[in-house]
């Protein structure tokens, strides 16, 4: 049998994704009852908020905590990326508690709340912040 040799040209490329511009902002100014960490090497380190859309994502600086509570002073947090995924199929928004652990090792998740991207999408600037009230939540273990 002859074997068909296909020419560079006769080739079909596959139609290329449109690209869709997100951009992920973060605010956070306090937490309370937080975990006391016990039994491990907390070593006066700190605990940040971090929120992931896939593997997009955004980090507080890393505060410590006192009597469960920790406040932050980061202001406003943005992260401007491209994707393939259109809004309404985007993946589900993740917020972390992370424990900064002592050694050079990868950061520690504690708890999380997982939130629909439904409500996170439709605000277009940072005046829209305004607009909408901060609110508690509670993250799961």
């Amino acid at each position: 049998k002859k074997q068909k040799v296909y020419k560079k040209n006769n080739i079909k490329r596959a139609p290329e994704l449109p690209l869709f511009e997100y951009e992920l902002r973060l605010v956070v100014y306090a937490a309370s009852s937080l975990p006391s960490f016990k039994g491990t090497l907390f070593d006066g380190k700190g605990v940040a908020v971090e929120l992931s859309v896939g593997v997009h994502k955004i980090v507080t600086t890393f505060a410590k905590p006192s009597k469960g509570c920790c406040g932050w002073n980061d202001g406003i947090l943005t992260v401007a990326f491209k994707w393939h995924i259109s809004p309404e199929n985007l993946p589900d928004a993740f917020l972390y508690l992370v424990k900064q652990k002592p050694q050079v090792s990868a950061d520690e998740k504690v708890c999380y709340k997982r939130i629909p991207m439904k409500d996170l999408i439709g605000f277009k600037d940072k005046s829209d912040l305004k607009e909408r009230p901060a609110k508690w939540m509670s993250l799961a273990a």
